[in-house]
């Protein structure tokens, strides 16, 4: 059984870091950033990591230890596209750069700290254990909100479902698949995944359940956990017994994706098909680098482009939902609602397909460590896989950014077990 912290006997360092505080850092801001409620921990934390890891690496104390491979040259190529569009939208520039600094520095540095630092899923877990805690910590003060009526914790509410769809599936895959964990710390998966799960079911939203439903069962079904896949569908059916009898009206909700009229009548959907329509109308204008980094500008460009105006004058349902969208909304305030349209409107077409080339290099490792059949790897296969099912889900109805840092985590790791299972195999 492999233990959580591996001891090292070297003169008190830090077990699997071996003396790189990096990582210790990175947890405690993954926990606060999870909690949502510790934005001064977090990013105390944040930038103590960046500063240790550059006094390290620049001071020789440790080395920069740079995997190469198809994620890393992906994330590259991605970064390139950024800077592309920073350069063709000069009229936007100086907006840009500032979207650039706080959407995508910070989970650039994340990936490029994590490819230094974090090599194995050894070296990995407690940061995914962090985030866990951290969710749960948000979960706990939100039942507080939903049995307690404490509306001093509505804030813990906003986004919960959409970062659960990320948090949920990362503690339920190590639930599930990660054999090497100690029997105490999977009984305190199993009560988190309790904790977690009634705020979410109570929350309504009904994309993140199915792309968290999605993204466990391919993962079990590629790891042929057959028992545990049987087992959440007889907890699932159950939880809908219940939910049925408590709280009708949402068993009305999360089947509703499942019936025609949905797609036809329902409010909130005909509302996001006219943002749809009108950011795919911008996109139109600048097909090729996008207007650069940052999705707060829509609005505003909306209300330039004349969209306005149109949608007003149009009799179409969708279209008039999308006109009281935009009207009333001012920057920051409306977004595309869909993370490849998202990605196309600030980096174009061109930004698309090397997004879209990053997320299948991160598969291909997936795949690839999966197929070694080594515990902690196939762990961090299908933990990698889960999240890339939910991340591709949840991307057609959801934008922002979200669950970018985990994923980097992910994929950073994953490119460095590739990189050293390409070596092993060079050299036998």
């Amino acid at each position: 059984m492999t233990s959580f912290f591996s001891v090292s006997r070297d003169g008190g360092r830090l077990g699997v870091y071996q003396g790189d505080l990096t990582p210790i850092l990175l947890a405690i801001y993954v926990f606060a950033a999870a909690t949502t409620g510790l934005t001064a921990v977090m990013n105390i934390a944040f930038w103590l990591a960046v500063l240790t890891f550059f006094w390290q690496r620049l001071s020789k104390r440790k080395p920069w230890a740079i995997s190469t491979g198809p994620v890393p040259y992906a994330m590259l190529a991605m970064t390139m596209v950024f800077f592309l569009s920073l350069a063709v939208n000069p009229a936007w520039l100086s907006n840009n750069l500032h979207e650039f600094w706080k959407d995508h520095v910070r989970n650039l540095l994340v990936f490029l700290m994590a490819l230094s630092s974090i090599r194995s899923m050894q070296a990995l877990r407690p940061l995914l254990m962090a985030a866990v805690a951290g969710f749960t910590v948000r979960a706990l003060l939100l039942l507080g909100l939903y049995w307690g009526d404490f509306q001093a914790l509505l804030p813990y509410r906003k986004g919960f479902a959409l970062d659960a769809t990320f948090l949920f599936t990362i503690t339920a895959a190590l639930f599930l698949f990660d054999k090497g964990l100690p029997r105490y710390l999977r009984l305190v998966l199993g009560g988190a995944l309790l904790v977690q799960a009634v705020p979410l079911m109570l929350h309504g939203s009904r994309t993140p359940l199915l792309a968290i439903a999605a993204g466990l069962i391919v993962a079990a079904v590629l790891g042929r956990y057959w028992k545990w896949l049987f087992t959440g569908l007889l907890v699932v059916v159950v939880g809908l017994v219940g939910m049925a009898q408590a709280h009708p009206d949402l068993v009305t909700r999360y089947a509703s994706p499942f019936s025609e009229q949905t797609y036809q009548q329902d409010s909130s959907f005909l509302e996001r098909r006219g943002i749809w329509f009108v950011t795919s109308s911008l996109i139109r204008e600048h097909p090729l680098l996008g207007y650069g980094p940052g999705w707060r500008k829509l609005a505003p460009l909306a209300r330039s482009e004349g969209y306005i105006e149109k949608l007003a004058g149009s009799g179409e349902r969708q279209d008039m939902l999308a006109h009281d969208y935009f009207r009333d909304k001012g920057y920051g305030k409306a977004n595309p609602h869909n993370l490849y349209l998202q990605v196309v409107f600030e980096t174009g077409l061109l930004g698309l397909s090397v997004y879209l080339v990053f997320l299948s290099c991160t598969l291909w490792c997936a795949i690839r460590l999966w197929g070694t059949r080594i515990q902690d790897n196939t762990t961090l296969s299908l933990t990698a896989v889960a999240l890339l099912v939910c991340y591709l889900i949840t991307g057609f109805a959801n934008g922002l950014w979200a669950g970018s840092v985990m994923l980097l985590l992910i994929a950073a790791v994953l490119a460095n077990q590739a990189c050293t299972m390409g070596a092993a195999g060079d050299s036998a």
